[in-house]
Parts: C-alpha cells; structure tokens; sequence
C-alpha cells in the first residue's frame, strides 16, 4: 500500500485561488440573459429612470398589404418593421391586422428586443425590476395624447396586453385607415442602466 502525502500548504492559497478563477470563467460563460442582469448574477443594476414614450403608426411607413384583412391569428411573424429605438432597446412591428374578436378594430404586436453586453448597457422595459428581481408593470396609454392627423382620439388606442418582452394594441381600423399618422404616448417604462459587479 503506498503511503498517502499530503498537499503542502504552500499550496493550498494557490488551489483556491485557481478554484475561484474557474468558478467566475463558469459565470462570466454563461450566455448573458435579462434574467441574469435582474438577479444581479455577476450583475449590478445601477439605476432605474421612468419615462413615457410617444410612439406614431403611419400609413406611409406601412409595408404594402398591411394592415392585413386576415385575423391577427394568421398574421402573427409575417411583418417585422423597426417603430422606434433608445440605447439598447428597439421596438418592432411584429403584427398588424384584423383582431380576431372585429374586424373593425385592428391589433398590433409590438416586440421589444434588447442588445445585451457584458460590459453593461441601457436598456428600455415596461416594467421596473425589484431587488428581489421580480418585476412590476404598470403600462397603460395615456387616453389624452392619443392623436390622429392632430386632432385628440382618446379611444382610439387601447393596451390590449402585455407579456416581458411585447405589447399588443386594439386600434381603430377606421381611424387608422382614413389618417395619414395615429400617435399615442404609453408607458411607463423604465430606462435600467446595468454593469458588471
């Protein structure tokens, strides 16, 4: 049987030294994600500021066909058109025709899609991330800034839901049809700066 030796203690600060390096290459391998950043996962958040934003649909800005004349239900993924971008955040178009309930009102799929880096960033949501990382929403359409070719249309727009990473729309069909832009301030939402801890 061969005798057991035992490490040199020397050696024992430079193994756990090693040891803590591979655990933060583990972590900072991971793919960045925005549940990372809300759990402060090798994360802080360093601020969170509220705003509103004015978002403006118009006719001309319109790929031809839309909006569609089928049910938003086969509409879903067939448009994909940039409404806005701030920081790290950019705003799309993902669906724009008949909801499925009237055909007189259109829907609207507004996705959101955020640029993430591992050196930190800004990003826009529609919510404000607590510090248990859990989230609060609170997004609504301010009823007196909606807008159709200037004239005030406060039922012209209404948030029809939400999810963490979209919104959706109810939009009169009419309206949007006869005006040339349909403009509406939504919010709030939230500017989160964030960097590495």
């Amino acid at each position: 049987m061969a005798p057991h030796r035992k490490i040199p203690l020397f050696l024992l600060p430079i193994l756990l030294i090693l040891l803590a390096g591979a655990v933060v290459l583990l972590v900072r391998g991971q793919p960045l994600t925005l549940e990372r950043i809300f759990h402060r996962q090798g994360y802080a958040i360093t601020g969170q500021t509220e705003t509103a934003l004015t978002l403006t649909l118009s006719r001309d800005q319109m790929p031809e066909g839309f909006p569609e004349e089928v049910p938003i239900s086969q509409a879903e993924g067939e448009l994909e058109l940039l409404l806005y971008q701030d920081r790290d955040t950019s705003f799309y178009l993902t669906a724009f025709a008949q909801s499925n309930q009237d055909s007189d009102i259109l829907h609207a799929s507004i996705e959101l899609r955020h640029q993430l880096s591992r050196e930190g960033g800004e990003l826009l949501l529609p919510y404000q991330v607590n510090e248990d990382g859990s989230i609060t929403v609170g997004l609504g359409i301010d009823r007196e800034s909606v807008r159709a070719d200037g004239e005030a249309r406060p039922e012209a727009v209404l948030l029809a839901g939400q999810s963490s990473s979209r919104f959706d729309l109810y939009i009169d069909r009419a309206l949007f049809l006869r005006s040339d832009a349909l403009s509406f301030q939504i919010g709030p939402f939230y500017y989160l700066t964030y960097e590495p801890s």
